[in-house]
C-alpha cells in the first residue's frame, strides 16, 4: 500500500495479468489529498487489458464500488495517465481485462 508521502509516486498495484487482482488505498494515503495522478504501465508485450479505478467510503467495503475511470492499454510498453480531482474515502484499482502476453502495474501520486 502506498504511504501518505505527498508528491511521491508509489507502486499501488504490483505488475499482474490476473483478472480481479485488486489493491486499495484509504485514509492513510487519501486524507487531505485533492488531486491524484494515476499511471497504468503496460509491459512491452501486453496486448489489450484494462484497470478499473473505483471509489467507496471505506477501504474495507465489501459491496459494489462506484466506477471512477477505466484505464485501457493502447499499446504494449506504454504508460497511460489519468487524473482525478476530488475527495475519496477509498480507491481501488482492479484488473477487469487481462493484458494478454504481458502485465499491468498501477502507480499513484497524491497532492
Amino acid at each position: 500500500m502506498p504511504s501518505a508521502v505527498m508528491n511521491h509516486v508509489e507502486c499501488w498495484l504490483e505488475p499482474t495479468s490476473t483478472v480481479g487482482a485488486t489493491e486499495t488505498i484509504g485514509p492513510a494515503f487519501l486524507q487531505g489529498v485533492k488531486e491524484i495522478g494515476l499511471y497504468a504501465e503496460f509491459s512491452e508485450k501486453a496486448v489489450g487489458g484494462a484497470v478499473l479505478i473505483e471509489s467507496a467510503h471505506d477501504e474495507a467495503y465489501t459491496g459494489r464500488w462506484a466506477p471512477v475511470v477505466k484505464i485501457s492499454c493502447v499499446e504494449g510498453g506504454a504508460v497511460e495517465y489519468r487524473a482525478l480531482t476530488g475527495v475519496h474515502g477509498a480507491l481501488r484499482a482492479r484488473v477487469v481485462e487481462p493484458p494478454m502476453g504481458g502485465t499491468v502495474a498501477v502507480y499513484v501520486l497524491g497532492t
